[in-house]
């Protein structure tokens, strides 16, 4: 978890938060935004139009944050033998990052 809330490894995280908090991710309008905030619009070659599955990339991209916030939380319990104070530093960490202010 600290290494997570500490590294760059975060700004996938964030990134990802971000872009999905202000979205519905209803219709494929919402799911193509979000997938042009989190990867750019590379489309395929041809100019076709992107297919379901591309679009699920959002989807999947948030399912994975999500998933991995949970992980880091439950792992953040675990936490025996640690000091006291690397605890609370670690907890701080992810309540800035990750949390909504």
């Amino acid at each position: 978890a600290h290494m997570m809330a500490s590294s760059p490894c975060g700004t996938f995280v964030e990134d990802v938060l971000k872009a999905c908090s202000g979205s519905r991710m209803h219709d494929v309008e919402d799911l193509r935004s979000i997938r042009t905030i989190l990867f750019g619009d590379a489309r395929p070659d041809g100019g076709r139009l992107y297919g379901q599955l591309a679009l699920g990339d959002a989807r999947l991209c948030l399912c994975h944050v999500i998933l991995t916030l949970f992980h880091s939380v439950e792992l953040m319990h675990h936490r025996a033998g640690q000091p006291e104070r690397f605890v609370l530093l670690t907890a701080g960490l992810f309540r800035t990052r990750f949390l909504p202010p």
